[in-house]
């Protein structure tokens, strides 16, 4: 019976699996592997709630204009654009909106007058009570012909009730019902009064359409969203400056900047994070590479090669980190579901999907924190001597500054570039960051110096500590700096929160 003896290429395969296995029950790549799941659960949690908040409220703010997308013009539509919406089998409405006097008697009231079809409206919910003491209002679309639905307070002011009369231009209309919801009511810019809607066939009878008059047509179109698209493709070319098409987000700007202000500050949330990872990270493998500097040089004097060594210690690096984002992604989608569960009685999130950009943002971020903050130590400890053997492993010392530290500093930009969309914040936020570090550093220094001259006149244990803080002076520093940093960031957060909520 033949045995397959193991070649050279499926030894250190078999090596990295077991160096991975054997460290990871002993502890040493814990900090690691809980920075890197840090790191991915964070992003894809935040990014993943973020754009379901966001695309929830997109979608159901077409509720709030009545349709999917508005015409909003001075004059009548071309019949050429709703022959084109028939076409893609896209439902349509009606509106014409003005202000006008309402008189009941002696009374008169400036209204608001809203003129709409037997369609009207085509998203969300027009609601009416036909009684004052009904409890639960109706959903109801335009109302029949000679009658008009008004707002509560029109009752009071012209001291009139449900099945009186009130004229409107010149037509005398009988008031049916009292509107408790208008659809698209929050996304006017000035309302002169309370509103009172009206069938768009009793327009004409009114005879308030006149040269000169103050009239605004809106035609309301929905259906697919493919359907949608091709149409708005078709007609924004023949929009005009005195005509404009919009959707729920342009108009309403203001919801629009406070969900991109919303979004901007979760993702800075998400940095905090992500800096503390990425800083766990670097820390951790300058450890761990110092930590096997012995081990790699004995694999050397025993014959191994360097392409050997990096093979077994790329791959132990790489599973590793798949490991790590898989964790993070899993435990990352716990805690989306949770937002997503607290949040269910505020903001209905059960159409939302979760798209790829959680996914591929989180994995990104992973496996830059897992190479760019590591690929110094790592690339130091693959090129270890064998020598060391015989001249004693002594830790080597990392110049201050080299190109080293520019992968690291790349990277992090690059993620805050990703998070923010802004390069100037970017930039501005990276450059402070260098600034603080290198005061920082400055001062650390300075403090472990003079923390040495005083630990001569103190106690032996005093003596013991100051001294082990100046013997780690480069180690002491990172670490005085990458606290100084997040705690920035929590409190640039803090601030931040409080003048979103403004």
């Amino acid at each position: 019976m033949s045995s397959v003896k193991p070649t050279a290429s499926t030894k250190w395969l078999s090596q990295s699996l077991r160096l991975l296995h054997h460290e990871l029950r002993r502890g040493e790549l814990t900090i690691i592997f809980l920075a890197i799941v840090l790191a991915v659960a964070t992003v894809f949690s935040l990014t993943g709630f973020s754009g379901q908040i966001k695309h929830a409220i997109v979608s159901n703010s077409t509720n709030t204009i009545g349709a999917d997308r508005v015409l909003r013009m001075s004059s009548e539509v071309d019949s050429a654009i709703l022959e084109k919406s028939q076409s893609l089998a896209i439902k349509s409405a009606r509106k014409i909106e003005t202000e006008s006097m309402a008189f009941a008697g002696d009374n008169m009231l400036l209204s608001e007058l809203d003129a709409v079809s037997d369609t009207y409206p085509l998203r969300g919910e027009l609601r009416v009570k036909t009684s004052l003491t009904q409890a639960e209002s109706t959903v109801v679309n335009a109302p029949s012909p000679g009658s008009v639905w008004v707002e509560p307070s029109v009752l009071s002011r012209l001291n009139v009730e449900i099945g009186d009369i009130i004229e409107i231009g010149v037509a005398p209309l009988t008031i049916a019902g009292v509107v408790t919801d208008i659809p698209d009511r929050s996304y006017r810019a000035f309302i002169a009064g309370p509103t009172v809607i009206l069938n768009i066939a009793d327009m004409p009878k009114t005879e308030l359409i006149q040269p000169g008059s103050r009239i605004t047509y809106k035609y309301l179109f929905a259906g697919e969203t493919d359907a949608i698209e091709t149409f708005e493709t078709w007609i924004k070319p023949q929009i005009n400056e005195t005509q404009r098409w919009y959707d729920a987000k342009a108009a309403q700007n203001r919801l629009s900047r406070i969900l991109d202000t919303a979004e901007k500050f979760l993702s800075l949330a998400s940095m905090l994070g992500i800096v503390l990872a990425a800083v766990a990270v670097a820390v951790a493998s300058r450890r761990y590479g110092q930590r096997h500097q012995s081990t790699v040089s004995i694999f050397k004097a025993l014959g191994a090669s360097i392409s050997h060594v990096r093979k077994l210690y790329c791959l132990h690096w790489t599973l590793l980190s798949c490991l790590s984002i898989a964790t993070g992604l899993l435990l990352g989608y716990g805690l989306m579901l949770l937002g997503v569960n607290a949040i269910a009685s505020y903001l209905s999130l059960a159409d939302a999907p979760v798209t790829f950009k959680p996914f591929v943002t989180a994995i990104f971020t992973g496996l830059l924190c897992a190479i760019a903050f590591a690929i110094h130590p790592i690339m130091s400890l693959v090129k270890s001597s064998p020598l060391n053997v015989i001249r004693g492993f002594k830790q080597v010392q990392v110049a201050r500054f080299g190109w080293h530290q520019l992968p690291p500093i790349l990277a992090l930009f690059l993620l805050l570039f990703i998070f923010s969309q802004d390069l100037v914040m970017s930039a501005a936020l990276l450059l402070g960051g260098v600034v603080v570090s290198f005061i920082l550093l400055l001062f650390g220094r300075g403090l472990m110096s003079a923390g040495r001259s005083v630990g001569t006149k103190a106690g032996k244990s005093w003596h013991l500590a100051l001294a082990n803080l100046k013997r780690r002076a480069s180690e002491n520093s990172v670490q005085l700096v990458s606290f100084t940093i997040a705690i920035k960031l929590l409190l640039l957060i803090t601030v931040m929160k409080s003048s979103i909520l403004s």
